[in-house]
C-alpha cells in the first residue's frame, strides 16, 4: 500500500488527528525496485513486444535497439516506451518518448528513462511525473538508488494531493526510505486549499524535514506560516503530529489580525483545522491595536513571563498572563482617548468579544494587585484602583478593574 502523503499528514495535524505516516511520493515503482535486490540477483527486463528490433556496434559495443510500441516486463512492473536502447557492456537501458512505468499502483511517466543494471540505479528526465491514486509528483529529474532506497527529485519539484486539497513546490526533494526521512530544499512552499480552491493556509521557508516517517515535521531559516487571520514567522518551526501542536523557536512572533505576540518559544495549538490556543513561553508580551488605528493612538501591551491565547474561529476569546504580569491599556472611544488603565498582578486575565477587550482580572496570591485608571491630564496615583476586600470570591487580592464608560474595556462579561 502507498503510505501517507506530505499533504495527507500537515492536515491530519490542523484538523487534530493523529493517525498515518508523513511520506512524500518519491520513489519509482516498489516491485522495480524490489525486482532488482531478490536474493541478490537482478533480474533483466522481459521484452513484451516491439515493432522493430535490430542490433549494432557502437563505440566498440554491441547495442540492441528497439522501436515501436515497445513494452517490457520487470518483475510486476509493465514498462512501455516508443524507443530502448540496450548497451550490453555497460549494462544500461535507455528508454525514451512516452515512457510509462506502472506497477497497478505508481505510475512514472518521463520522456527518459536511463536504467543502469550493475549499478542499480535510475534516472529519469524531461517532465517526470509520478501519480498515485490522490496524488502526483513532478519535476524536470529525478533518480532513484535501489540499494540504498533513496530517491532525489530535482527542478521544479511540485507534489500535488487532491484528496486534502495541498500543493508542496522546491527546488529539490530527498528521501531515505530505511531512515524514514524526507527532505524537500529550494525554498520550499506548503499551500492547502479548501474544496473551492480558496487557499486555507501556507508554510514557507528555507528547508522542510519529516522524520519518524511524519510524526515530526521541521521547517528551517526564515519560517513563515499564514493560516486564516493568523500568521507567524521564526527562525525554525517543527511540529509533532501526534500531539496537533506547532514550536515556534528563534526570534518567534506571531500576529492574529493587527495584534501581535511574541516570546521566546510560541507554540500554536490546532483543533478542527483551526488554531485554537497560542502559548506564548518566556519573555512573553502582546501588543493589542484598536480595529481602527487612528492618528495618535496608541496600541495597548500586556506582558508577563507565560501568556496563553485562546481563540475562537481565530478570533481573540481569552488571553491569560502569567508570571509578573503588567498591562497597559490605552481607552478610546469613538476616537478620542479617555484614558489609560494600568494594571499588575501575578496573573491577569483578558476577556475578548469581537476582537475587542471587554473586561479583566487581575490576581495575586499572596499579595495584593495593583492597577490604576489615568484620564487625560491626571495623576495617575490619585486613580488607584484598590484591591476589594472580598476579591472575586474566589482568589485572595484579587479585583476586577473596569471603569463605567462606554468602552469595550469596561463591559464586565
Amino acid at each position: 500500500m502507498i503510505q501517507r502523503s506530505v499533504g495527507q499528514k500537515i492536515d491530519d495535524f490542523f484538523s487534530g488527528k493523529t493517525g498515518g505516516r508523513l511520506l512524500i511520493l518519491l520513489v519509482l515503482p516498489a516491485s522495480l525496485a524490489q525486482a532488482q535486490v531478490g536474493e541478490g540477483k537482478a533480474e533483466k527486463m522481459r521484452l513484451m513486444n516491439a515493432d522493430n528490433f535490430m542490433g549494432a556496434i557502437e563505440k566498440g559495443q554491441n547495442v540492441r535497439k528497439l522501436r515501436g510500441n515497445v513494452r517490457f516486463r520487470h518483475g510486476k512492473t509493465d514498462v512501455f516506451c516508443d524507443r530502448a536502447t540496450q548497451y550490453l557492456r555497460d549494462q544500461r537501458w535507455v528508454l525514451e518518448n512516452n515512457v510509462v512505468i506502472d506497477d497497478g499502483e505508481t505510475k512514472i511517466q518521463a520522456d527518459l528513462v536511463s536504467f543502469f543494471e550493475r549499478m542499480k540505479f535510475y534516472q529519469a528526465s524531461g517532465n517526470v511525473l509520478v501519480t498515485t491514486d490522490s496524488t502526483q509528483m513532478s519535476a524536470k529529474k529525478m533518480k532513484y538508488f535501489i540499494d540504498e532506497q533513496k530517491t532525489i527529485a530535482e527542478l521544479d519539484v511540485r507534489i500535488v494531493n487532491e484528496k486534502d486539497f495541498t500543493v508542496i513546490t522546491g527546488a529539490q526533494a530527498i528521501r531515505e526510505v530505511e531512515n524514514d526521512y524526507v527532505k524537500i530544499m529550494g525554498k520550499p512552499v506548503f499551500v492547502q486549499n479548501d474544496s473551492s480552491g480558496n487557499e486555507k493556509m501556507r508554510i514557507t521557508g528555507e528547508l522542510m524535514e519529516s522524520f519518524e516517517g511524519g510524526e515530526r515535521f521541521r521547517v528551517e531559516d526564515s519560517v513563515r506560516i499564514f493560516h486564516g487571520d493568523v500568521r507567524a514567522e521564526a527562525g525554525e518551526s517543527e511540529f509533532v503530529a501526534s500531539e496537533s501542536v506547532m514550536t515556534l523557536l528563534e526570534n518567534p512572533k506571531a500576529w492574529q489580525q493587527q495584534n501581535e505576540m511574541v516570546g521566546d518559544t510560541i507554540r500554536l495549538k490546532l483543533e478542527n483545522q483551526q488554531i485554537h490556543e497560542v502559548h506564548l513561553l518566556s519573555n512573553a508580551k502582546a501588543t493589542l491595536y484598536p480595529d481602527s488605528l487612528a492618528k495618535g493612538q496608541k496600541p495597548s501591551t500586556i506582558s508577563g513571563k507565560n501568556i496563553f491565547a485562546h481563540l475562537h474561529n481565530e478570533m481573540l476569546e481569552q488571553v491569560i498572563v502569567d508570571g509578573t504580569a503588567i498591562l497597559d491599556y490605552f481607552v478610546y472611544e469613538n476616537g478620542e482617548f479617555k484614558g489609560k488603565s494600568h494594571s499588575e498582578g501575578d496573573k491577569i486575565t483578558l476577556y475578548f468579544a469581537a476582537n475587542n477587550v471587554i473586561g479583566m482580572k487581575s490576581e495575586s496570591n499572596p499579595g495584593k494587585a495593583e492597577g490604576n485608571f489615568a484620564p487625560p491630564g491626571s495623576d495617575a496615583q490619585s486613580q488607584d484602583v484598590k484591591p476589594s476586600p472580598k476579591g472575586d470570591g474566589k482568589t485572595p487580592g484579587s479585583y476586577t478593574h473596569l471603569r463605567a464608560h462606554e468602552t469595550p474595556l469596561h463591559r464586565v462579561c
